[in-house]
């Protein structure tokens, strides 16, 4: 039996709304990762 173009585009868009989610999660983290380093490379260049 075949699947409805509706529900397969739901399915779709469902998918893509996780990934959406994940990545931007994954993007977030990275940013509060790297923004100490910054931080403390910036402090470290001033005291020179």
């Amino acid at each position: 039996m075949k699947k409805e173009p509706s529900s397969r585009l739901t399915g779709f868009l469902s998918d893509l709304k996780w990934m959406l989610i994940l990545w931007l999660l994954g993007v977030g983290a990275t940013a509060l990762l790297v923004l100490p380093i910054r931080v403390l490379i910036a402090a470290m260049m001033r005291k020179y």
